[in-house]
This record gives structure tokens, sequence and C-alpha cells, in this order.
């Protein structure tokens, strides 16, 4: 008969929450991460994440675009015929450089697309003919109604969706001792950018999500068993395709990840199913990249590099250019929008680099040469690529290479740095988390609001807190105000992070005896011992009929290993 989890624990009785208890944590985080994100998803107008114009007409027209959509021969180009909301701006004057009626316009805000009719069409050529794989597109096309602007909200929604189901199965598989390094890195490495590529129509979005998801689900799966080890392979093959449907860069990741896996585990038989898929996928990955070099050759695109001592030059100068990539994460340099949402005033780029210095910092406190290697294998690849382009010519300048292609990689590296290479838990005090979780409120609330005082009032006037006040609201009747938009995402985003926070620090709390455990498990329970042979939190407390509780007695009872020592019942502080 399985033990109840109010008398396992002994000392902690009817303080110890129940299965339900946790089922319930695990649905508020959920609608709470759904919230954030579809926040992010009306924050800004349709058309105001980088190259829009060019993603929705792809999205409207799928490869091949004269099959998908009416067509005309113009001269050497083939246009396609869209709504006038997707293709104003590739044939009007207001952007000539692509956009929409509002883009390189800082001054103005995007009140121009309420003049946008659903019956006026325009002809475009600008969308995909062979750079990207086509999969995004088509998946999102799956969604295109008569309505284009109610769409492109749907659109986002379901990315937003797609990346909180993901990574809620990585929380549900993954040990317990693993969950508080998993939130870490997804806070401190998708807060606000990743966040905000997330919820947009740029395949960017599941080139985050996916990259991610691939990276960790891997990882963990080594460090997991039994049902728990199923769920997080599975989960990792939906982001690799993910990647591979997304961009050819983003295939190219799969290796890279690959690699840093066979740096970061101690490989045996007992892992060779992780072993066969990370190989196989990053072949498929290098193939698929490959494919996309030849076609963006066929497509007209040239390398510029000279001889040796400018290539030589050039490498150097992508390499020094490294820290400006880290603080572009977090909104510098390569601004939101199409790089003219100005961030300027609050600076919250500082409160992201500051969350990651100190996480970084914490994760260098532990570790083995197996932690360093494979987290410079990813480092070195996501500051490391650029250079490499930049220096063959594949980019006439270093700007080109936007932070958004190689962010992805970003809470890979945070991962296998918090993670890899052992089989202690990744640890940290709570003055610590309060202070990550501090910045990371902050940056998210000053870069949304930032972003969407751009579009309700233009960047002419110094930004102020009201967002409602006289304000352009692109949405008209369908979305409640920008102040309320604003306000409720970060409200659910703080809670988010308060109840994560929380739950990381339980003291004393037995784990559960199913995947619904409490998310970010502390240490103290079932975490400190070491070996491969570890027990899965649930499982092993199934198999035998007792809680893993904290306690001298429970670690005895299950071999003589405590789990941790005894200080009163209460575990690590």
């Amino acid at each position: 008969m399985r033990t109840s989890r109010g008398d396992s624990g002994g000392s902690h009785g009817g303080r110890t929450p129940s299965r339900w208890g946790a089922v319930l944590a695990v649905a508020a985080m959920v609608l709470l991460m759904l919230a954030s994100g579809l926040g992010w998803a009306v924050a800004s107008p349709m058309g105001g994440a980088p190259d829009d114009d060019y993603h929705l007409g792809s999205i409207w027209c799928p490869r091949p675009a004269y099959e998908s959509c009416p067509s005309k021969v113009d001269g050497d180009r083939v246009l396609v015929q869209v709504p006038e909301a997707v293709g104003e701006s590739s044939s009007s004057s207001l952007a000539p450089l692509g956009g929409t009626c509002y883009s390189f316009r800082t001054q103005e805000s995007a009140a121009c697309v309420l003049t946008y009719s659903d019956t006026r069409t325009h002809w475009i050529n600008r969308y995909d003919d062979g750079g990207y794989p086509g999969g995004f597109y088509r998946f999102h096309h799956l969604l295109v109604t008569g309505d284009p602007e109610r769409s492109a909200v749907l659109m986002r929604g379901v990315n937003v969706l797609i990346a909180t189901t993901l990574v809620t199965l990585l929380w549900l598989g993954a040990q317990r001792r693993d969950r508080l390094a998993l939130t870490v890195a997804v806070l401190v490495s998708w807060v606000p950018m990743g966040v905000y590529f997330i919820a947009s129509n740029n395949p960017s979005s599941w080139a985050v999500t996916g990259t991610f998801v691939y990276g960790a689900g891997m990882l963990l799966a080594t460090r997991s068993h039994g049902s728990r080890r199923v769920l997080l392979l599975v989960t990792a093959l939906i982001g690799a395709l993910l990647c591979l449907a997304t961009r050819y860069d983003t295939s190219f990741y799969l290796f890279v990840v690959a690699v840093a896996l066979a740096l970061a585990v101690p490989w045996n038989r007992k892992r060779l199913p992780e072993a066969v898929m990370a190989v196989v996928l990053a072949l498929v990955g290098t193939w698929w990249m490959i494919q996309g070099m030849i076609a963006g050759r066929s497509a007209g695109a040239q390398s510029s590099a000279g001889g040796h001592s400018e290539l030589w030059d050039r490498l150097v100068t992508g390499v020094l250019t490294a820290p400006k990539y880290v603080a572009g994460f977090y909104g510098q340099f390569w601004l939101p929008g199409w790089i003219d949402v100005h961030l300027d005033q609050f600076a919250p780029f500082v409160l992201g680099v500051l969350a990651l210095g100190g996480c970084v910092m914490a994760g260098l406190a532990r570790g083995s040469w197996r932690t360093w290697l494979s987290t410079t294998v990813v480092v070195g690849a996501m500051l490391g690529i650029p250079a490499v382009f930049y220096a063959v010519g594949l980019f006439p300048d270093i700007f080109s290479y936007q932070a958004r292609y190689n962010l992805p990689l970003l809470a890979v590296a945070v991962l296998f740095l918090l993670v890899a290479g052992g089989e202690r838990c990744f640890e940290m005090r709570p003055a610590q988390l309060a202070g990550i979780c501090l910045c990371v409120v902050g940056g998210f609330a000053l870069t949304m609001h930032s972003v969407m005082f751009r579009y309700v009032h233009g960047m002419d006037v110094e930004e102020f807190l009201n967002l409602d006040y006289q304000a352009s609201w692109w949405w008209s009747e369908r979305v409640p105000g920008p102040m309320l938009v604003w306000m409720t995402a970060c409200v659910a985003f703080t809670l988010l992070v308060v109840a994560a926070l929380w739950l990381s620090r339980r003291q004393g709390a037995a784990v559960l005896t199913s995947p619904f455990s409490p998310l970010l498990g502390d240490c103290a329970t079932g975490a400190s011992r070491t070996g491969s042979e570890q027990e899965p939190d649930g499982d092993a407390v199934a198999a035998d009929g007792a809680g893993r509780g904290p306690a001298p007695e429970a670690g005895a009872h299950r071999g003589g290993t405590d789990a941790a020592p005894s200080r009163g019942g209460r575990g690590r502080d």
C-alpha cells in the first residue's frame, strides 16, 4: 500500500502539499506563462517585428508562392497578391526599405494600420523563395483567415502556447534537482527579447523555443529514468523539428548541442538512445544547413571576403564584437521592432546583463571539466559564428548578423553551465534568487512598456507611465487598452516569478509520486545522491511505497544514503 505523503514525512503532516495541490500549482504556472506571453503578443501591431513584411508575405503565400497566391510577372520578378495589411509596405513609398507604414518613423505611432482594409490587396515581391526551410510558414498558413489582423494575433498566441507547452513538459520530466536550474536558465535568457520573439510572427519564435527545448530535453534525459526520460526525449525531438522547420542556421545548432552533450555526459550503454538521437539529428541539422547555403547561393548571395590579411582583420573584429552581442541579447544595439524602438531612457538591458552575470557567477562556483568544456562549446558557437560569417564575407558588416540569430543558444549555454558535468543539483540562496528575479521582472516590465509606448505614442516625446493618455491604439475595440494589457502582463509575470521562487525554496516537502512535483524543488530532498543510477523522484516513491523526505530516516530506509544532513527537518537553507 502506498504511504501517504502526510505520513511519510512524519513531522510535516498536513503541511505537505497533496498531489492535487501540485497539479493546481502547475496549472497556475501555465496560465501565468500564457498571460505573460499573450501580453507580448498584442504589445506591438501587425508587422511590428523585424522583416515582418517578408515573413507575413511568406506565411500568406508559402513556397511556391505563385501556387498559393494569385501571381503575375513584372519584368524578372514574380509578384504575389496579398491583403493590404500584409503587403502595403512592399509597394508603398512610405517604407522604401521594407516594413510598414510606421517602420523607421519613430516619431509616429502605429495608428496608421487602422486605415488598412481587409478587402484591398497589394502585389508584393518580398516573400520566401528558398531562403528558409518553409515549415514555419506552412504551419502558420493554416491559421490564415479573412481578417489579417486577427490571424496575426492568433499566430502569435499559438507560438506562445507552443513554447509554454514544451517548457512545461520539460519541467514535468526533469528531475526535481534540475528544475531550479531549468527555470533560472529560461528567466535570465528569454527575458525580455526571447519572449518578445516567441510572441511574434518571426521565425525566430520557433528558433528560440526549439533550440532550448532540444538542448534541455537531451541533457536532462541523460539525468533521468523511466517515463520521465521518455517524456524528455519526445519533447527534445519536437524541439529539434521546430529548429529544422524555422531557419537553416538554427538547424546547425543541433550539431552544436550534440558536441556539447558529448563532452557533458559520461556516456555508457544505458544512454545509447540519447547518443543515437543526438548523432542522427546533428547529421540531419548539418545537412539541412548546407542545403540552405546552397539555396542562398542559387538565390544570388555572394561572399565578399578579401585576401588573407583582410580575412584575419575581419575575424578579429568579429571576436572583439562578442560583448556587443551579449548586450544585444537583451535589446541593446539590435533594438525591438524594426530596430526603431529605442530603450535608452530606462536601459533595461542593464538589468538583463546583471541577472545573467549573477547566474554565471553562481554557476562558476561549482562544476567539473565536463561543465567547462560543454559550456565553452555552446558559448563559442554563440559568439564565434557571427565572427566567422563576417570574416568570410557572408555579411557585409558585423551589425548585419543580428543578435536574434544566435540568441537561441543563450539559454542552452546557461543550462549547461548550471547542470552539466555532475550529479549535484544547482543551488542558490534566497537572496541570490530574489536579486536575479527582481532584475528579470524589471527588464520585462520596462522593455514591454517602451515597446508599447513607441507604438501608441511614437518616440518624439519623453516616455511617461500612462500608456492610455492620448493613445493611438491600433487594435481598436478588439483588445483592452494598452495600459491594462501592460499591467496584466506584468502582474502575471511577477506572480509567475514569485511562485517559481517560492516553490524552489520550499523546505522539507516530500517528493510527489508523479511528474506533477513542485516545479522548482530544493536540493534537500533526494538530490544530493551521486552516481548515474540515481532513481527518479516520483518513480522511486511508487516503487517502494514511501515518500522521500529530507529527514535522515527516509534516506536510511532507501539504502543508508542520507538525502541531506538533518537540520530539524528543515533541509538546506
